[in-house]
């Protein structure tokens, strides 16, 4: 690539427009992007005893096409900037960091079907010239891959954690190169955060036995597991398959056996949607946890892979409990993937990395949007925010003046009802906010007993409703709609659950179109103009709720 293409796409990607500057969530506005060298993958970071923020990157030049290194980037000033990255290991990839706690920094990597590992006693500024093998045992897996013999496919995309005095790091094996016949294994050090001599280094691969962590009923895609601890002593893993669902798995006994794998659920126990990429685990200093992942069961290769979403995790009775999704980050190109990223806690903030293959970008994270993640199963506050329209027990038809609604260009909007549906009635309108020309959005009925949101302005239609059989008639039944405009996604939650499109449809959030702004141009909303049914509140906000917001005004209303 020409270096002045290559700056034009740099600066493309960093500059912010005045649309979207003050979303967080917008990829495209980076707190800070770590060097590389054209392609990047796995971009961790350590921060270091002396409060330098180290990372370990795998990358490459595009004239060298299959050729990858490992680079190490430093950050002095808490990640707003780096310094050039620096050679560690050519030839090299899939490198994941880890800090002792006397402060060594060892980078784990793969080469040459090894895992190797280097380190810096100098908080990233130099690595030791010594490489040292970590010993991968040959298991039945390797006995039919297309490899020579005592050879093995393997990598890592879990960062180590420390759990009681050991160090563990899960990785997966593949039978062939076309990545297909997987299972998880775990490699844990019993003395690696006190031994200096890397030579004395001892290591254990777990399970014990031939076979790794794999439920054959789950398909042959079971790959990129990644590792939680929890306070009890349990370990917990997770992995991506091809499925549409993210696989996980239980220890009891540091990782010498492992529970059948089943599907990831949400506290509610629907299972978890996700495509073929790395479902992350992030464990964080307050003792919960956090998923990245991408809410869709689509699966088509690695597509799919924005925008991201994020469950927060509890750990309650000896198990972890996962919210209902929030997104994390976004591009409004939606072909844009963003994955494998990392999670920095500093100085009270939280921070995101992530790779789109090209670029690695860090984003802030914000703490008041982690913290409502965290408390979502137990929120039961009404939000008030943002109300600028709120009528009470309609039971004929009514027209009732509205204010402007955000342009949708700069922001969102949410409609909140709670409704009596009588009887399910296919086209019936529930409220209508349209002009003569058609422009403008209305809520309606239809053939498959959902309530759809649709919206018109000028050429634009775009429509989306609740999932199929979650709607019941003849009782009270809560509906939000959230129209946010910054991703230009919609989505909706009934009855206190996220819409994930069920066993009807892959998602339950749908993308529209950044032609969309100002829709509310007749300043006016009917309701009930054909409706079999009472509406016994209804809201409009001028900014989109947030799932766990949505969840705690349902919860609110004491069905």
């Amino acid at each position: 690539m020409r270096l002045s293409v290559k700056i034009f796409l740099f600066i493309s990607y960093v500059y912010c427009t005045a649309l979207y500057a003050e979303d967080m969530r917008n990829i495209r506005n980076p707190f800070s992007v770590i060097p590389d060298d054209n392609y990047c993958d796995q971009a961790y970071v350590v921060v270091a005893k002396n409060g330098n923020w180290v990372s370990a990157m795998t990358t490459g030049p595009e004239s060298e096409l299959g050729v990858k290194n490992i680079v190490s980037s430093i950050s002095t000033d808490d990640g707003k900037t780096w310094m050039p990255m620096k050679l560690v290991a050519p030839g090299a990839a899939w490198a994941i960091p880890y800090i002792t706690p006397y402060g060594r920094i060892y980078i784990i990597y793969c080469s040459k079907r090894k895992f190797i590992c280097q380190f810096s006693d100098d908080h990233g500024v130099t690595w030791s010239l010594g490489k040292y093998e970590i010993p991968v045992r040959l298991t039945a897996i390797d006995l039919i891959n297309d490899l020579k013999a005592d050879q093995s496919y393997f990598w890592s995309v879990a960062k180590p954690l420390s759990v009681n005095g050991e160090m563990c790091f899960t990785f997966s094996k593949y039978a062939l190169h076309s990545m297909d016949i997987e299972e998880g294994w775990l490699m844990k050090s019993k003395n690696i955060d006190t031994e200096k001599d890397p030579n004395k280094i001892q290591w254990t691969m777990l399970p014990e036995g031939d076979t790794g962590i794999v439920n054959p009923t789950m398909g042959s895609v079971q790959e990129e597991h990644t590792l939680l601890a929890l306070k009890n002593g349990s370990l917990f893993c997770n992995f991506r398959t091809k499925q549409g669902y993210i696989g996980e798995s239980y220890s009891h006994d540091g990782g010498y056996t492992w529970s059948v794998p089943q599907y990831m659920t949400y506290a509610d126990g629907r299972a978890i949607k996700h495509p073929r990429a790395c479902p992350r685990l992030f464990q964080c200093k307050n003792g919960k946890f956090l998923l990245w992942f991408h809410n869709t069961s689509k699966v088509h290769w690695w597509n799919y892979r924005n925008p991201v979403w994020v469950s927060g995790g509890v750990e309650k009775n000896g198990r972890i409990e996962w919210s209902q999704p929030e997104i994390l980050l976004f591009d409004n190109d939606s072909t844009v993937k963003m994955s494998y990223p990392d999670l920095v806690e500093s100085k009270g903030k939280y921070f995101i990395t992530e790779t789109q293959k090209t670029v690695c970008g860090v984003h802030e994270i914000s703490n008041e949007f982690l913290d409502a993640l965290w408390a979502q199963t137990e929120n039961k506050d009404q939000t008030k925010k943002g109300i600028i329209f709120e009528e009470r027990n309609i039971s004929t038809k009514k027209e009732v003046g509205l204010v402007s609604l955000p342009d949708l260009a700069l922001g969102g909007f949410s409609v909140e009802l709670t409704i009596e549906i009588h009887k399910f009635i296919a086209g019936q309108v529930i409220a209508d906010n349209r002009d003569a020309k058609g422009n403008g959005f209305w809520l309606w009925v239809t053939k498959q007993k959902t309530v759809m949101f649709s919206m018109k302005q000028e050429d634009e239609i775009m429509s989306w409703g609740t999932d199929p059989c979650v709607l019941s008639e003849g009782k009270h039944q809560h509906i939000v709609f959230n129209v946010d405009g910054s991703p230009n996604i919609i989505s909706v939650v009934v009855n206190g659950k996220f819409c994930d499109g069920g066993h009807y449809r892959h998602v339950g959030w749908n993308w529209f179109s950044w032609k969309y702004r100002n829709i509310n141009v007749s300043k006016k909303i009917v309701l009930l103009p054909d409706f079999n049914g009472k509406i016994n509140i209804i809201r409009l906000y001028d900014r989109y709720l947030s799932t766990s917001e949505s969840i705690g005004n349902y919860k609110n209303m004491n069905f």
